[in-house]
């Protein structure tokens, strides 16, 4: 059921209801019920607004709540699937083993979606404003949890726990110059966006999926933890005496001996404002866009320090190693450094130390282009030409100095284009 109401365009109601049914849940959660409201005010529309027209062409203020369910991943996790054993064959021919577990109760993943917001135009549609605050609850939330090896299977899905996400986001838009009859116009646009998640009853569940963690990554599943927190032992930096790293203990006391037990928060990867800053410029035919992605509060796990610099085994030397590996080291009793001592050839458990600050501004495309006037076209029997040029990634201000490209291809690219109407 889908259902609007609009009262002289001022009070605005939606209303979404279905029902749906899919094979991909469990065969004793197959259906689910969900339901969106929304409501707006176009105050703009009120007539103590319309006398001042010249200040706003737009102010609306909305709310919605509702309930989307998720249906995104495999068709077969709710069933148990098997697979032929046909590297052991016996008496009996070919033999089956589970291949995975299903689960008949497996729910939907549902979010209970609460957003509050405005639209705001102004100054002869100069200046444009878009606010969203939401709250998303998540529950029941879909997980795949670890298990014991011996059952034959090392994981399933499964509802696990509920997950809470808060936060802001918005758009700023403003013309510095706005001739649309001359064909001339300058707009600077800002986005902005911060978030907030924290796990809640998920108990121990996930507990064998810290443990598998511990020394490969800083990722762990606490209820009241965020899913992008990063949790170490806290480095207390380079013993100046012997050159070995001093580590934190959950009693602040300050110990040689690392231990996992020690771990507690010490960053987050989720930044505290991010969004991206452009500039459009359109001069009668002539156009230019630059955007800038901008990202501060955030912590990372410096990889590249960790594995390229510290950690240098004999196998390492035969790999591109970080030139830092040779500065920056403990040499004499007494130095003040930030690497131990090169000869300290064990290896260097993950700590607080290479978690810094992920600050960057990215000055991330440029485009140009030009549109050819059109009674130049006409003449020769063209109805319109453009000739457009776009780069990306171009230049990146970081806190943090690391390799790009290992996980994931890092290019940059040049692009001319040449379109032609006929």
């Amino acid at each position: 059921f889908n259902g609007g109401y609009a009262y002289k365009n001022r009070y605005l109601l939606d209303v979404n209801l279905r029902s749906d049914g899919s094979s991909v849940f469990g065969s004793n959660k197959q259906f689910t019920t969900t339901w969106a409201v929304g409501l707006a005010w176009n105050v703009h529309n009120e007539a103590f607004v319309k006398n001042h027209t010249d200040l706003f062409s737009m102010l609306k203020i909305r709310a919605s709540v509702g309930n989307p369910g998720n249906q995104n991943f495999g068709s077969f996790n709710t069933i148990t699937t098997y697979k032929f054993n046909n590297w052991m064959l016996n008496n009996f021919g070919t033999g089956l083993l589970v291949d995975a577990f299903g689960d008949p109760n497996l729910d939907w993943q549902k979010t209970l979606d609460k957003n509050i917001g405005a639209d705001i135009s102004m100054l002869d549609n100069r200046f444009h404003l878009t606010f969203d605050y939401y709250h998303k609850l998540t529950d029941p939330l879909m997980a795949t949890i670890g298990m014991p090896l011996s059952v034959g299977v090392s994981s399933r899905l499964t509802n696990i726990g509920k997950q809470v996400n808060k936060g802001f986001s918005g758009t700023i838009k403003y013309a510095f110059v706005y001739k649309p009859k001359k064909r001339i116009n300058w707009t600077t646009s800002l986005t902005f966006g911060r978030n907030n998640a924290y796990y809640d009853d998920i108990e121990n569940k996930l507990g064998q999926y810290n443990n598998e963690n511990i020394g490969k990554n800083l990722s762990r599943y606490y209820d009241g933890g965020s899913p992008s927190a990063l949790w170490a032992v806290r480095s207390a930096g380079i013993d100046p005496a012997t050159g070995k790293e001093i580590f934190w203990d959950v009693n602040d006391r300050r110990v040689f001996q690392h231990n996992y037990d020690d771990e507690v928060l010490v960053g987050d990867t989720r930044p505290d404002l991010e969004g991206v800053f452009g500039n459009t410029l359109y001069y009668k035919g002539f156009s230019c866009n630059i955007y800038f992605r901008y990202s501060f509060g955030a912590d990372a796990f410096n990889s590249t320090l960790y594995n390229k610099v510290e950690n240098i085994s004999t196998e390492g030397l035969k790999q591109n190693q970080d030139k830092r590996a040779l500065y920056d080291r403990w040499q004499n009793p007494g130095d003040k450094a930030r690497f131990k001592g090169i000869a300290l050839t064990d290896v260097t458990p993950m700590s607080s130390r290479f978690v810094q600050k992920d600050n960057f501004l990215t000055l991330e495309s440029i485009r140009l282009s030009y549109e050819f006037p059109y009674e130049w076209m006409k003449k020769i029997c063209f109805s319109g030409m453009t000739v457009s040029a776009y780069m990306n990634d171009i230049c990146r201000f970081s806190t943090i100095k690391n390799e790009r490209g290992i996980d994931y291809p890092f290019a940059r690219s040049v692009t001319f284009a040449i379109s032609v109407n006929f």
